[in-house]
């Protein structure tokens, strides 16, 4: 629960911190719309915070890297995922095979509901994980 705190508290801060940033170029380098008549501001307004949401969007998902974790720090993670109630996991690029296959083993979840992501996985609601063409 920890990290999943501390991941999300990340994601705030980057996207705060982003947020003023981008506000702050947008008002320098007048990056902003016009304002046309149905529009209810009075002074022009900056509107690419979605930049600054999706960069701390990343920096939270960059924070689960665990392609270079020790066994003792993927049991860790593991037992935490397990004692969260997890059903589906799609390990990609930055978790790694190795760590996919020894989280599937330690959360006891089948092939079908842990998977190492490829081009084209997905996860639909009440379908669980799609897998892309690679994998079929």
């Amino acid at each position: 629960m920890t990290l999943f705190l501390a991941l999300a508290l990340v994601a705030a801060l980057v996207t705060f911190g982003g947020s003023v940033l981008v506000w702050k170029l947008s008002r320098k380098y007048r990056l902003y719309p016009k304002i046309r008549d149905r529009d209810v501001h009075t002074r022009p307004t900056p509107r690419l915070g979605g930049i600054a949401m999706f960069v701390g969007i990343l920096a939270a998902i960059g924070g689960f890297h665990l392609f270079p974790a020790s066994d003792l720090h993927l049991d860790w993670t593991a037992a935490k995922l397990k004692a969260i109630g997890l059903v589906n996991f799609i390990g990609a690029h930055c978790t790694g095979i190795e760590a996919t296959y020894r989280i599937r083993e330690r959360v006891g979840l089948d092939r079908r509901h842990a998977v190492v992501g490829a081009v084209g996985t997905g996860f639909r609601l009440g379908e669980g994980i799609l897998p892309g063409t690679i994998a079929r």
